[in-house]
Parts: structure tokens; C-alpha cells; sequence
């Protein structure tokens, strides 16, 4: 009989999924601000102290409009988002997820955007 390590390792995962996925979670959960510390140093170069710098000079809220970190709970628990130059990876500052896919889909381009502020303000 041959020994399948890959087989094994699945087995016994599906044996213990649940367990481990609540393991998960608690580490998780225990562990908030220092996964976000990381990711926000890994993903954007900045800290959580400088995230949370950010924020208090926007006064707590989304660049763009007045809504709180509260008012914006999504399903993955970071309501406000970094927004950041895709070219230059500078870090501009905190937007609600509305306000960072909207910039986003207009593939950061003020000239694009001030067009579709004409549109609308032409076509109300």
C-alpha cells in the first residue's frame, strides 16, 4: 500500500475542518489589530498608528463624504479603505469602499471623472 502524504493531509483536514476554522477565527479575533498592522505595512507601507493618524485628520469619517467607520460595516470588517496611486503606490487617504471602487473604476483619472460630473450635472 502506498502512503499518500497530499491524501493524508486531506483527510485529515476534512476530518478536523470545523475545529480548525474556529481556531482560526479566535486567532483571528484575538490577534485584529496586529494582522491589520501587518497588512497595512505589507500591502500600503504604513502603519496602524499612521492609519489611525489618517483617519483623525479627515475627522473619523471617508474622505468624500460624512459617513464613519461604524455607518460603513462591511462583510469583511474594514469599512474604511486605504486609496492609494496605483502607479506611484503613494497613500492619499481613507475613502469608504463606495468612494474607492468609484476612483477605481475611473482607473484614477481626475479628466474622467470631471466628464462624468459634467454628464450628471448636465443630464439631472
Amino acid at each position: 500500500m502506498n502512503y499518500d502524504r497530499k491524501e493524508h493531509d486531506r483527510e485529515a483536514y476534512k476530518r478536523n475542518r470545523v475545529k480548525i476554522l474556529c481556531q482560526q477565527k479566535v486567532y483571528r479575533d484575538s490577534h485584529k489589530d496586529s494582522i491589520r498592522s501587518t497588512k497595512l505595512k505589507q500591502y500600503y507601507g504604513i502603519t496602524l498608528v499612521e492609519y489611525t493618524s489618517i483617519l483623525a485628520k479627515q475627522g473619523g469619517t471617508c474622505a468624500l463624504c460624512p459617513m464613519t467607520q461604524e455607518q460603513h460595516v462591511s462583510k469583511y470588517g474594514m469599512s474604511l479603505v486605504i486609496d492609494h496611486d496605483h502607479r506611484t503606490g503613494k497613500v492619499r487617504g481613507i475613502l469608504c469602499t463606495n468612494h474607492n471602487v468609484g476612483i477605481g473604476r475611473f482607473n484614477d483619472n481626475p479628466n474622467a471623472l470631471r466628464e462624468a460630473a459634467r454628464y450628471i450635472e448636465e443630464n439631472s
